[in-house]
């Protein structure tokens, strides 16, 4: 069963099919496997009668189908475009975009890549990545050994260390970190030496490396933990640890 989104949820029984905030299928379960729905739409896995074979396509929150299956694989619409897979016969899946009408938009096919963020995605052709616009084409093209997404108008690129660009390619955050992550509600996640940390958008470290794990904050808040035997705590943007009462 997965998450709301929507109002919907996928359920598999062994079939899959969406049921509401109620619990009522609204959506019979005829489907192999489904993933949630976004922008209205979700994509479902349908297995051919006389072939078969499974292919993705989309159906809409009527259970109509919408785009037909004929993708190896299939991902969430993301700013009115989507992700899919074509099988190709040396490296075994190719990826490209299509919009809403199930109509591809990009001519080249990539071998890895990612949703639409910030109105650019991130793809790989080779070894290297970078980013294209909605109509397809490279707006940074492919120069960096890995990337995150672009979010609120930065994203982490990997170089000899990782660091930010903007999207006019410009390195605003100097390449330091052993790992980084896209910023959220204006903060972002780093790694140096096995410990996490945040930085603020001019790279300033407002939170110490100190965390063994650490995820994005979500509504003022983050998950976080000290060490591997540790339990899990909330934290601020202050690095105040969120009290949790007991238990009545």
């Amino acid at each position: 069963m997965s998450d709301f989104k929507e109002d919907l949820a996928f359920l598999c029984k062994p079939k899959c099919g969406f049921i509401n905030t109620t619990g009522k299928f609204v959506i019979q379960p005829k489907f192999e496997f489904a993933k949630e729905f976004s922008e209205g739409v979700a994509a479902v896995l349908v297995r051919d009668k006389q072939s078969g074979k499974e292919l993705w396509g989309y159906i809409n929150q009527d259970g109509k189908l919408i785009i037909q299956p004929q993708f190896r694989r299939a991902y969430s619409f993301s700013e009115g475009i989507a992700r899919v897979g074509f099988p190709e016969p040396v490296r075994g899946i190719k990826y490209a975009y299509i919009n809403r009408g199930g109509n591809v938009i990009t001519s080249s096919h990539f071998d890895d890549a990612d949703d639409f963020s910030n109105g650019l995605a991130n793809v790989k052709l080779g070894k290297l990545w970078g980013f294209i616009d909605y109509t397809g084409r490279f707006k940074i093209s492919p120069q960096y050994r890995s990337v995150g997404s672009f979010r609120e108008g930065l994203a982490p690129v990997k170089t000899k260390g990782w660091g930010y660009i903007n999207s006019r390619n410009e390195m605003v955050i100097k390449p330091q970190f052993d790992r980084a992550y896209p910023f959220s509600e204006g903060l972002a996640r780093v790694q140096s030496k096995d410990r996490w940390g945040y930085i603020d958008k001019t790279g300033k470290l407002v939170i110490p490396y100190k965390f063994d794990n650490a995820d994005d904050f979500v509504e003022g808040f983050a998950l976080v933990r000290l060490t591997p035997k540790s339990d899990f705590m909330f934290i601020d943007k202050k690095d105040q640890t969120l009290t949790i009462s007991k238990p009545n």
